[in-house]
């Protein structure tokens, strides 16, 4: 039997114990306005995926062929709408951005509609959300809860007020559900 590769673990991991509790229009409300159970999220998704890769700095040999799936924030360039996101990066290439999935009121959606591993959308109905998630969100920055030193794409200090209010304060909340 082959073992799971990290992003699956992680992947296996949120869906037991951190997915399955999200009061998802809770979260919704409070994108909208104070962000406080948002944050209580992140911070359950975070400290998965500390345990699932060890720790929160990640580097080339953390990933699997250089990809890892972790928390983050998004923030719609056009909209000025946050959302938090799962990115998968390659960190073998300085951190290159490969993938989005929003948690947005309807779950967990891929930015693609493709995901085969979580979403709580009807399958009929992900191209049209994933198509409403991209048009209040695309183009988007981001950032994340890792620390990944060698991504030339992220400078977590020159991210927008938005994210950095998020990113800096997310690990003092706790969203009402036992991980």
């Amino acid at each position: 039997m082959k073992a799971k590769s990290k992003i699956e673990r992680y992947i296996s991991r949120i869906n037991e114990c951190v997915l399955p509790f999200i009061d998802y229009p809770e979260l919704q409300a409070s994108y909208e306005t104070d962000m406080e159970y948002a944050k209580g999220v992140l911070n359950h998704l975070h400290k998965a995926m500390v345990e699932v890769y060890g720790g929160e700095t990640l580097s080339q040999t953390d990933g699997d062929g250089g990809f890892v799936k972790i928390p983050g924030v998004v923030l719609g360039m056009k909209s000025g709408k946050v959302c938090l996101a799962l990115l998968v990066l390659d960190l073998s290439s300085c951190g290159e951005h490969w993938g989005t999935d929003y948690l947005c009121k309807y779950g967990l959606v891929s930015q693609d509609s493709a995901s085969p591993y979580y979403t709580s959308c009807i399958p009929d109905n992900r191209k049209r959300i994933a198509e409403e998630m991209n048009a209040a969100l695309f183009p988007y920055e981001y950032g994340y809860t890792a620390s990944i030193s060698d991504d030339i794409h992220v400078k977590k200090s020159a991210l927008p007020k938005e994210i950095q209010d998020v990113l800096n304060d997310f690990r003092n909340h706790g969203a009402n559900f036992a991980v």
